[in-house]
């Protein structure tokens, strides 16, 4: 829990499902695809090319238009202010360096960004830098090695394996929850379908007038 000795330790928030409600990467594919849709074609190629290359082509082909992820809000808000009082912010990633220190950048509030190829590595990095301790935001399965390793955490909708085993760590300070609303579950699903979307746009755009040439042409 939080006490006087860690009211300054540095904050550490998650990019992926805690700063922002999905995946970096998928955001990145959906304004990639919203963009150029005959991309489409090129993902299944990128993927079979292994992970790495598949992330590296994707970010470096999209220029990522920040002003339309989903970010938190409440999560932005919590710790907007805590600059003011010396407190160090940090936002932390196992996604793409370039895109992480240019979204630091932008939102304003992070003095800067920390980025490993994996949470393990991500931890040590931490440690590494914040060996009095560190305070951490997120809440997905895979983060509990830093969960467990903060002075404090603050659980963004963890699921109920995650709490549970957070509870024991004993350093939670606040538990972000999900609110069952479901006008936002609804928005949420709309945009995951844009990449559909964006291919049933492509296939209209150019398949549907080759198909229609080819049908008048047998009249």
């Amino acid at each position: 829990m939080k006490t006087t000795n860690n009211l300054f330790l540095p904050v550490c928030i998650q990019l992926d499902y805690s700063l922002i409600t999905s995946c970096l990467l998928v955001e990145v594919v959906i304004q990639l695809l919203n963009r150029n849709p005959l991309l489409f074609f090129c993902l299944p190629f990128w993927a079979l090319r292994g992970k790495t290359y598949f992330q590296d082509k994707v970010f470096g082909t999209c220029l990522i238009d920040i002003s339309v992820l989903p970010f938190r809000k409440k999560i932005l808000d919590s710790f907007k202010g805590h600059n003011e009082y010396g407190v160090d912010i940090y936002l932390v990633s196992t996604s793409n360096k370039k895109i992480t220190q240019y979204i630091s950048g932008r939102l304003g509030i992070f003095t800067d960004s920390i980025v490993a190829t994996n949470n393990h590595l991500l931890l040590k990095k931490i440690k590494e830098r914040f060996p009095e301790g560190f305070v951490y935001v997120g809440g997905r399965s895979n983060e509990i090695g830093l969960i467990e390793n903060a002075a404090v955490c603050y659980l963004v909708e963890p699921n109920a394996s995650v709490l549970y085993q957070a509870k024991k760590f004993g350093n939670i300070e606040t538990v972000f929850k999900r609110r069952a609303d479901k006008i936002k579950i609804f928005f949420e699903i709309v945009h995951i379908k844009k990449i559909w979307l964006s291919f049933l746009s492509f296939l209209s755009l150019y398949f549907v007038p080759v198909f229609k040439s080819v049908y008048i042409s047998y009249l």
